[in-house]
């Protein structure tokens, strides 16, 4: 223990103080960072001499985080000795300032700063934090209008003071002049700040993500750093220069820097309070949002932009290793670790090769697991309701993605027009916006254009396999998705002249069973009349390349697996008002009428809410494994996952026990797709030999044995004369050739 005195501790003037190390010990098992308690530590922390620009006889700094000197990356050996301080202060910055960018500290003990502005700091706001209590202590910073006026080399500008006792501040010094004003009692400030982290090694950008703190470029796995010249997503709203947390918005992308809380104009990376500009904006922290890729990205053109909904249309949203800097501890921690407990609890060996036909999750294994997940939600109850109709729990994703913060969580309960209660089709009204997950559509095709027609009769393909429609249509009814009725009773109950019998196809399939196809065009003219204002996407070429390059990256074996969500479009539930516009019959002279309840394939509106909807699960489930690399893709109904690493099984396993624990098995159907391929005789017979080689011991190769000298075989007599005999033969075995001449 060391006994010392102590400025501001809550415990006297003079106590009896642990290491620093055991006092952040114990301030992380809390829920939070007391003030009074984070001073305490401060003043435990090992303090470096005032740098040499301010004007103080006494005070010092101790600093924590990223480097960068002369070109020169690197990471302060603090990181090392005093982790579990660092991680105090990390998050103590990220509770005061949520989704901001720093790299780096700095705890400031009574230092003066000068005039100066850091204009090689990166683009990003520097955070000030008081942690003492003192009087006066405000930082000036230079703005046009502002009232009050200090001298900035010989010249008075215009500037306002920063009360950083008062509240937290944020200063931009990288394009403004700055100081420190005079004060009274102990002036302790903490000081976040940002420097180009894109020269430090992987390993070291991990220490620091492990440390807590929040950096934009980040590495993938096992692979490089992202390309410098790269755009990254905008972030979310923030703070502005000189406001408040509460009132503060923008942030940026990353730029050399070399912060300082006191360092004249900054020469070397001492941190100080200033840094960065407001670039973008943005509304969430979530890879939900609307993104541009910069020059060089793969399979782009410099400037076109790219949407992520879910790292399903597009992969070059988010790399694996950049999702949730941005999140809360909350966010962080929520669900993976139940389902990871679940996953190994289940599979013990994730990696064996089990040549499954159907889950090995027991559906009562997944209602144990989905009470587990309701029991970290606020309202467990609602969440383990399933609403009528529905194939998903919609109500436990709702509850989890508010909690993870996904801009587009309150359409799945929300008002009488969501995912619970039914969607409309889009015809009465144009379906609103939702920009932070869709781009706008500007283009809208034109369709045929057919006298009004509301009885239809069917096409000859359906014609012919009425009877087969029949029996697909009294599946749908057991299942939920369709019920029959007659003109009467939809009259009768929706009134007249809304029952629109379209028109129906059918398309076999290999299997032998014929796909229904709806037709919302000629004659009811449906689709003409639906609206639909978000443009939806599909990945494509480009996207498939940059999901293989990203797994090229990672230097490591990926694997590949692909699901087919069967009847994908009827997954979604239509609101009861439009139900009639969805009729039909399995055969033209039959008088009964098929109403559908959920989404039909040959409605313009089918493709876009099931988008919606799988967005939101996919989401869900990206936003639960964070950075553990993984990348998927969706076409429509066929999802594409890959992962890597040296946990890429258990990744595997996790995503799909998530996908399943948030739908109702006996109403969804997914099939796990593969590729088989059969192995050349040779190659099968050489695998055999080796194995039977490896399991024998036999992996050890002899030492190469010296060369022997060489020796005479042969010597005969050069005269070959006639009459003469070589009687010497015998002797040419035992190497002796001295009677030879």
């Amino acid at each position: 223990a060391i006994v010392e005195s102590v400025p501001g501790s809550c415990t006297g003037d003079v106590s009896v103080q642990p290491s620093a190390e055991e006092c952040a010990r114990s301030l992380l098992s809390g829920t939070s960072m007391p003030l009074p308690q984070v001073l305490s530590l401060a003043w435990l922390l090992p303090r470096e001499d005032a740098h040499k620009a301010t004007q103080a006889d006494h005070g010092g700094a101790f600093y924590a985080g990223a480097f960068l000197r002369g070109g020169l990356y690197g990471l302060r050996s603090t990181c090392s000795s005093h982790p579990f301080s660092i991680q105090c202060f990390t998050r103590l910055l990220r509770e005061r300032f949520p989704n901001q960018v720093f790299t780096s500290f700095g705890i400031f003990f009574n230092v003066l700063t000068s005039m100066h502005r850091d204009s090689r700091n990166a683009a990003f706001p520097n955070l000030l934090l008081a942690l003492s209590s003192f009087t006066g202590g405000e930082v000036w910073q230079e703005e046009p209008g502002g009232q009050v006026l200090r001298s900035v080399q010989g010249t008075l500008m215009e500037g306002k003071l920063l009360d950083v006792a008062a509240s937290p501040q944020v200063l931009q010094a990288h394009l403004r002049f700055h100081c420190t004003e005079p004060w009274s009692g102990d002036r302790v400030v903490l000081v976040g700040f940002s420097v180009d982290c894109t020269g430090l090694q992987n390993f070291q950008i991990c220490q620091l993500l492990d440390l807590g703190f929040v950096l934009v470029q980040t590495p993938t796995e096992k692979g490089v750093l992202s390309e410098p010249h790269q755009s990254f997503p905008p972030l979310p709203p923030a703070i502005t220069s000189g406001a408040p947390t509460s009132q503060a918005e923008g942030t940026g992308q990353v730029a050399r820097s070399s912060p300082a809380e006191g360092t004249g104009q900054v020469a070397h990376s001492s941190p100080a309070e200033g840094a960065g500009q407001v670039a973008h904006s943005f509304q969430v922290p979530c890879p939900g949002a609307q993104v541009k890729a910069g020059p060089g990205a793969r399979g782009q053109a410099p400037g076109l932009e790219v949407q992520d909904v879910s790292s399903e249309e597009d992969a070059e949203g988010w790399r694996p290793l950049q999702r949730g800097r941005l999140c809360s501890e909350a966010e962080l921690e929520h669900a993976k670790r139940v389902l990871r407990d679940f996953v190994v609890g289940e599979l013990p060996d994730p990696r064996k090769a089990g040549h499954l036909e159907v889950s090995p999750f027991d559906p009562c294994k997944l209602d144990f697991l989905r009470g587990k997940l309701a029991e970290l939600l606020p309202d467990p109850g609602l969440a383990l309701e399933r609403p009528e109709g529905q194939p998903f729990w919609l109500h436990l994703l709702h509850q989890s993605l508010v909690l993870l913060g996904d801009p587009d969580a309150a359409i799945l309960v929300d008002g009488d027009e969501s995912f619970v209660e039914g969607v409309p089709l889009g015809d009465e009204q144009p379906i609103p916006r939702t920009p932070q997950v869709f781009r706008k559509r500007v283009n809208f095709k034109s369709l045929d254009v057919t006298d009004f027609e509301p009885d239809m009769a069917n096409y000859s393909s359906a014609e012919l396999s009425s009877d087969q429609l029949e029996k697909q249509f009294r599946k749908d009814e057991l299942a939920g998705l369709m019920h029959p009725t007659t003109e009467a009773a939809v009259e009768a109950e929706y009134g007249p002249g809304r029952l629109l019998v379209a028109a129906m196809g059918a398309v076999s399939k290999p299997s032998g069973e014929v796909r229904p196809l709806h037709d919302g065009t000629h004659g009811v003219g449906l689709n003409s009349k639906i609206r639909v204002l978000d443009r939806l996407e599909v990945p494509g070429p480009s996207e498939a390349v940059e999901m293989t390059a990203l797994g090229r990256e990672t230097k490591e074996a990926v694997f590949a697996i692909s699901v087919d969500i069967a009847q994908a479009h009827r997954r979604v539930r239509v609101r009861r008002a439009d139900w009639p516009k969805l009729a039909c019959r399995a055969s033209t002279s039959s008088r009964t009428i098929w109403i559908n309840r959920v989404g039909t394939f040959g409605i313009a509106s089918a493709a876009y809410w099931w988008a919606r909807l799988f967005g939101l699960v996919g989401r869900w489930v990206l936003r639960l494994m964070l950075t553990s690399f993984n990348l998927q893709m969706v076409y429509v109904d066929d999802l594409h996952l890959m992962t890597a690493g040296a946990q890429k099984f258990i990744n595997l396993w996790i995503i799909l026990a998530a996908y399943e624990v948030v739908r109702d098995r006996a109403h969804e159907e997914v099939d796990i797709c593969g590729t088989a391929c059969k192995m050349p005789a040779l190659v099968h017979l050489s695998l055999l030999f080796l194995r039977a080689q490896l399991r024998e011991g036999r992996r050890l190769v002899p030492a190469p044995l010296k060369e022997p000298q060489s020796r005479q075989l042969f010597r005969t007599d050069a005269k070959c004369e006639t009459g003469r005999e070589n009687v010497e033969a015998d002797d040419i075995t035992n190497m002796r050739f001295e009677r030879f001449s």
